[in-house]
């Protein structure tokens, strides 16, 4: 059994990526694009979640639970370990998988490619159960926050994660920031604040799958939502337009307005803001947990994140990273408005 103790924040990260990303002038689809420039850089959502804690001044407060194998996963853990985090790694025999963004200058668009993950053998995904288990038993009461992003390699399932939280410290803050097999986890009623964008609630709550529908109907999903599931706050992104903050014990929710960056640096020209919304949603994941450990303010809390989140796509080099002074700007600018549902 493990003796390794987390810090007082745990990231589970289980499904890591390799991350080029390719830059054009303009890329045209069934057409031999040759890029201008070509960068690599950490990638999966657990591992944005902790470059953003870095970024906002929490990497002495993280520790980060991942799965990694062969040269890429190598590759991975050298970089992380360079800047300094505390790593608790799962081997796997298996690469870690790469992935690749495609930057398009002229539309100002991004393409995300992702590699599948090969499956894990049932003694890798029970070694990472048991590691996982042993990590929250010996975080007690020093564990302020657990986050658990993104999806999960072949192998691992829900009840991997349902199972792991079976030593959950109760003081802990846990946030899911994942849609996809999360059914057995919501079920064990020990998930704080789910964190998921409009189309994934869609999909968890079986509504319809129309993401350009109304938003007026995002409190009756989150009625159904909180009719399903025993969860404290369930927080709605949707890229940059309105976010949703909808507490279980309430009858009203808090909805915040973004600001368009183009208002918020002054740029009026009509060429497109170039921009990287890779690893926002991390970012907001991972700046909410740093800022609610704190001040158990939800919805400050989510305007902090929401600000980091759009502060993140003005950096086009490296996900989950983010300009404070830009950050603390467009947190100014987001309106947050309390109503009733």
């Amino acid at each position: 059994m493990s003796q390794e103790k987390p810090r007082t924040i745990l990231c589970i990260g289980p499904n890591p990526a390799f991350q080029s990303t390719l830059y054009f002038e303009q890329f045209q689809v069934g057409q031999v694009n040759r890029a201008r420039n070509k960068t690599t850089s950490i990638g999966g959502k657990g591992q944005n979640f902790v470059l953003a804690t870095e970024q906002y001044g929490f990497q002495d407060k993280v520790t980060l639970l991942q799965i990694l194998g062969g040269g890429t996963g190598q590759a991975l853990e050298t970089s992380l370990r360079e800047r300094g985090f505390h790593l608790v790694n799962v081997y796997t025999k298996n690469p870690t998988r790469s992935c690749t963004t495609v930057l398009d200058d002229l539309s100002g668009e991004m393409t995300e490619l992702i590699e599948p993950s090969e499956k894990l053998s049932e003694d890798e995904v029970l070694q990472f159960e048991e590691v996982g288990k042993s990590l929250l038993r010996n975080g007690s009461d020093d564990l302020l926050g657990i986050a658990l992003c993104g999806t999960f390699p072949s192998g691992v399932t829900g009840e991997t994660f349902a199972n792991i939280l079976t030593t959950k410290p109760n003081e802990s803050v846990f946030l899911l920031d994942a849609y996809k097999d999360v059914a057995k986890i919501l079920e064990t009623g020990k998930v704080n604040v789910m964190k998921i964008n409009r189309e994934e609630l869609n999909n968890i709550v079986g509504g319809a799958h129309d993401s350009s529908a109304a938003s007026d109907d995002i409190p009756s999903l989150a009625r159904r939502f909180f009719a399903m599931y025993q969860v404290d706050y369930l927080a709605i992104t949707n890229g940059p337009e309105r976010a949703y903050l909808f507490p279980n014990s309430d009858s009203e929710y808090y909805a915040f307005e973004i600001p368009k960056l183009t208002s918020v640096l002054g740029n009026d020209s009509t060429k497109p803001l170039r921009i990287n919304p890779l690893g926002a949603g991390d970012t907001c994941s991972a700046v909410f947990l740093c800022e609610y450990t704190k001040t158990k303010d939800a919805a400050v809390s989510l305007k902090h994140g929401l600000a980091a989140a759009s502060a993140s796509c003005l950096v086009l080099h490296q996900t989950a990273q983010f300009d404070m002074e830009v950050k603390r700007t467009i947190y100014q600018a987001i309106k947050m408005e309390k109503s009733s549902y």
